[in-house]
């Protein structure tokens, strides 16, 4: 929680939500080829926007469960957002929904944008 100095009716909830991720970046035979090397194939890359697919919306579950919860802001870690280039349009457009519902997500400082409200 956020609390603005002499004013508590300001307060904001804040919430960080991330996935475990290392392991898959890492160790991962199809993720690591697509990310670090020149010798991916196209089953690489289609194995891996599966697995990072499934990261996000494991990342965009939570994230609507703190939304729910009274989190005004919520923010990822920048690994967690992983994306191939070729969908990073599509991820944010998500993002982009979701903050319909009164949710803001970033993987910058997530008290930017509260100055002055």
């Amino acid at each position: 929680m956020f609390h603005f100095a002499g004013n508590s009716d300001r307060s904001v909830r804040i919430a960080g939500v991330t996935v475990p991720i290392s392991e898959l970046l890492n160790n991962d035979k199809d993720v690591y080829s697509t990310f670090y090397t020149n010798t991916f194939t196209d089953e690489n890359i289609t194995n891996t926007r599966k697995k990072l697919s499934s990261v996000a919306d494991e990342l965009f579950l939570k994230t609507e469960l703190e939304a729910r919860a009274g989190a005004k802001i919520v923010f990822w870690s920048e690994l967690n957002g992983a994306v191939l280039k070729q969908d990073e349009d599509m991820l944010l457009q998500r993002a982009s929904d979701m903050a319909k519902f009164d949710c803001f997500i970033t993987g910058e400082n997530p008290l930017r944008g509260l100055k002055g409200k």
